[in-house]
């Protein structure tokens, strides 16, 4: 029995490596910014310590080379106090920002099961 192309590759490769995933964040970081609703939660964060950290999480969720070396979801979010609709809110723009990077639907529901397990994690229940 033949396998498609996207069974065969990992996550990683399907979301384009780590360029293809640094191009992400960098979009999605930027719609963030632009966000009303997600903007405050970035006014004294660095930036692009997030990026790297956030490349570094997505890199190893998704069966690339990099190892996180970040805090744990828990405790990197705790002091946001991050509600249910802030979590949806932060998906809506992942969702769009793996859109308008060309990834399918496929890919994008893996995604979207890593992100949704790690939801009480994120949101401190």
């Amino acid at each position: 029995m033949e396998t498609s192309t996207t069974q065969k590759l990992s996550l990683y490769q399907r979301l384009g490596g780590e360029e293809g995933i640094k191009k992400f964040l960098n979009d999605l970081f930027d719609r963030h910014q632009k966000n009303p609703k997600i903007s405050p939660f970035l006014e004294h964060v660095d930036l692009e310590k997030l990026k790297r950290l956030a490349l570094e999480f997505f890199s190893m969720g998704t069966g690339g080379p990099l190892k996180y070396t970040g805090r744990d979801m828990r405790s990197a979010h705790a002091h946001l106090h991050l509600t249910e609709e802030n979590f949806e809110d932060s998906n809506s723009d992942i969702l769009l920002t793996l859109r308008e990077n060309g990834i399918d639907q496929e890919t994008t529901d893996e995604v979207f099961s890593i992100l949704n397990s790690l939801k009480g994690e994120v949101l401190g229940k």
